[in-house]
């Protein structure tokens, strides 16, 4: 069986002009084995991971976190159940099993979005309703500065959302809630302090409609230590809502990849680090308030995410994938 993984870097535009240095990374979990690669935080180059019994399960290429290239996915026996090609994050060509290319069925291999700018300059998210979620988790991360150079510099990205709150651009809300329930008036925002980094809420979800794995983020917090030493949460910013400011702000950096020119792609396309601290649970837990090593239960958690989704892939073709997180 040929298990070679075809390099997509060079046809792919999220490729960075920079050269860094890349982390190998080696994780057991539960239920895989696991190897792949961080650059500057972000995992890029080659993922692959093994049931427990060293049987292959998954291979493929990541940049930023999103997939590209060829991607396979087989069973415990040895088989080769999912083989696709992805064009961009978000829509690929089944190669194995192969698409059906006779009408109607062919209307079903089509794809479901087109990534594309709307009338206010960023790129529209395809439409969700709950009856077509197969899966969905709700991760909480921490962005630093460290890996975050562009967003951290001059606290760039910080009095980018001081000036939307407090000219009342957009509605900031209540840090101790962050369902954006409670705003907050102009008058209550103090953003004295020194900027330890920012609180993002987002959601991954798979979808039945395109078969794949999406992280949106849904709001985002900005964090600094006063005078006193205290750690304060200044205010829920709802990212939908900035989004359309954010399509304004053009961004230029020598390392940056061709289709990253707003601070919205930046997002959109995930170019910047953050390290999880929450997953959603009955408890709704910290991870610090449960695991000894914070890091290795975030990285837990971050493959458990990849690692249901090539379950579905599995499950969609009628083979039955571990039991997902």
């Amino acid at each position: 069986m040929n298990k070679k993984i075809i390099s997509s870097f060079i046809a792919v535009a999220l490729l960075t002009t920079a050269v860094f240095t890349q982390t190998t990374h080696n994780v057991i979990t539960d239920r895989v084995k696991c190897t792949y690669h961080t650059e500057n935080g972000r995992i890029n180059g080659k993922y692959i991971s093994y049931y427990l019994t060293g049987q292959i399960k998954a291979e493929g290429e990541f940049i930023n976190g999103m997939r590209t290239g060829t991607w396979s996915v087989w069973d415990e026996k040895d088989n080769l159940i999912v083989q696709r090609e992805f064009s961009d994050p978000f829509n690929y060509t089944q190669i194995i099993p192969k698409a059906p290319e006779d009408d109607p069925v062919k209307l079903l291999n089509t794809s479901r979005y087109e990534i594309k700018y709307n009338d206010e300059g960023y790129i529209e998210n395809f439409y969700v309703s709950k009856e077509i979620v197969l899966w969905a988790k709700r991760i909480w991360r921490f962005v630093e500065p460290e890996n975050n150079t562009l967003l951290f510099e001059n606290n760039y990205f910080f009095s980018f959302l001081n000036k939307l709150a407090i000219i009342d651009s957009i509605t900031v809300y209540n840090p101790e809630n962050d369902e954006f329930m409670t705003s907050l008036q102009t008058s209550e925002i103090d953003t004295s302090g020194t900027l330890l980094g920012f609180r993002i809420k987002e959601d991954a979800f798979i979808d039945r409609e395109r078969q794949v794995l999406e992280t949106r983020i849904l709001g985002i917090c900005p964090v600094v230590i006063n005078t006193s030493g205290d750690t304060i949460y200044l205010y829920w910013a709802y990212f939908p809502e900035l989004r359309k400011f954010m399509a304004k702000e053009k961004i230029s950096n020598k390392n940056l990849p061709g289709n990253i020119k707003t601070l919205d792609d930046l997002f959109f396309y995930r170019y910047f680090s953050g390290r999880i601290i929450k997953e959603s649970n009955v408890y709704d837990r910290f991870i610090s308030e449960y695991a000894e090593n914070k890091l290795k239960e975030a990285e837990r958690i971050e493959i458990s995410t990849i690692e249901a989704e090539h379950d579905f892939w599995m499950e969609l073709n009628g083979k039955c994938g571990d039991k997902h997180d």
